[in-house]
């Protein structure tokens, strides 16, 4: 008797004291109907002590288990399932009972949250919930064991038909020319899908690799090209092209790009020292022909490109002046005028410049001048074919 006290089971407890007072199991009788038994009362209230002691402590270990603020998990209600399974069941009735609407209550809620997974496209969340998984136990009820494998079915054909998906669009990624999708594809792949499409993820890397060497080598090209003075503009264009292409690409092609940027802003500076140059030169055919070269730069060589339009509108107002004075000039000879005209029309062509217009104001009015002087000399020549002053004609001949 004294050796139930110390069992850890009320069960073996009961079936100690019914064989040592020789009750038979399923007798109906009890070690309580036994004479031996006014004899060892202390004992046996001392091991019904104990029996009474395992069952509270159960029910309190149930009752701390199953307090709102605890937050049991459906894996921590099946394993107390299963540890008191075997108590008697009239003392533990309402435990048990609490325990199993517990397990429906959390059972019904995590099928409704691994549903939601199944309609969703969260692989880290289906993975999670799948590694969380509760394993049941041998003894646990049929029910129990089996109440939720349709569900995790569904979740792992879920998850492999993700990884699937996954696994495909990281393939076809690999013939992409956009690194920008390719990385971020990569970034979805390895935050979310790990490990499950590591090959693929690690195929693409690849492929994105080789297409960043091949902007390297472009932008390195391209930036350490010396252009002449007639191809300055295309290679403007080219470099501005290969900025504007690869601004998000990966921080692999970071220096390349630096590069590439320093040599537009060279170009940019040469660009402007050409305009300069225009500014102080006296062909405005030269500057006309040249200006149009340097409009693909915009705004950035605003400033400089107005001067050089100014400095062509001042050779035009030189060249107005000129010929203004050469009109009120009366001693100007013919030729003079001419040889004037035709100057000024080759250094103004025809055009859709500002400056042409105020030109050729300028020599109609000298081929006024001209056909002028050409009326009243033969005015004058007539009246001396009529004259018999040998010396007047002699001057005007001349």
């Amino acid at each position: 008797l004294l050796e139930l006290v110390s069992k850890n089971d009320p069960n073996e407890i009961t079936k100690g004291l019914d064989e040592i007072f020789g009750v038979e199991e399923g007798s109906g009788k009890s070690y309580k109907d036994s004479p031996a038994a006014k004899y060892v009362k202390i004992e046996i209230d001392a091991a019904n002590a104990r029996w009474q002691g395992l069952i509270d402590e159960a029910k309190r270990t149930i009752t701390v288990l199953l307090h709102p603020d605890r937050n049991a998990t459906l894996q921590e209600v099946e394993a107390m399932q299963v540890r008191y399974k075997d108590y008697p069941q009239e003392a533990m009735r309402d435990k048990m009972d609490a325990l199993k609407s517990k397990e429906v209550l959390l059972s019904s809620s995590l099928k409704d949250t691994l549903r939601g997974l199944v309609e969703g496209s969260d692989f880290k969340a289906i993975a999670q919930a799948l590694a969380e998984k509760p394993e049941k136990s041998a003894d646990a009820e049929a029910d129990t064991k089996d109440s939720m494998a349709e569900v995790y079915e569904q979740l792992e054909a879920r998850r492999d038909s993700l990884k699937q998906t996954m696994q495909e669009k990281l393939k076809e990624a690999e013939g992409s020319d956009n690194p920008t999708e390719m990385q971020e594809l990569l970034a979805t792949a390895e935050s979310d899908y790990g490990e499950a499409v590591e090959s693929e993820a690690k195929s693409l890397r690849d492929s994105l690799g080789k297409k960043c060497e091949e902007a390297n080598r472009e932008m390195t090209e391209l930036a350490s090209a010396t252009p002449d003075k007639d191809q300055l503009m295309d290679t403007f264009a080219k470099t501005e092209e290969a900025l504007l292409k690869y601004k998000q690409w990966p921080k692999e092609t970071e220096e390349s790009y630096a590069k590439l940027q320093e040599a537009k802003n060279a170009i940019i500076d040469q660009a402007k020292d050409e305009l300069l140059q225009l500014c102080s030169s006296s062909n405005p055919v030269e500057i006309t022909e040249k200006l149009p070269a340097f409009e693909a730069l915009g705004s950035i060589v605003d400033q400089e490109y107005a001067a050089a339009i100014a400095r062509r509108r001042t050779l035009a107002q030189n060249a107005n002046e000129d010929m203004q004075k050469l009109a009120m000039n009366n001693d100007a000879a013919v030729p003079d005028i001419e040889a004037m005209i035709a100057k000024y029309e080759e250094m103004f062509p025809e055009g859709d410049h500002d400056c042409r217009k105020d030109i050729l104001q300028s020599t109609t009015l000298l081929r006024t001048v001209i056909t002028n002087r050409a009326a009243a000399a033969s005015d004058k020549l007539v009246q001396l074919t009529k004259s018999d002053d040998i010396q007047a004609i002699d001057k005007m001949l001349k």
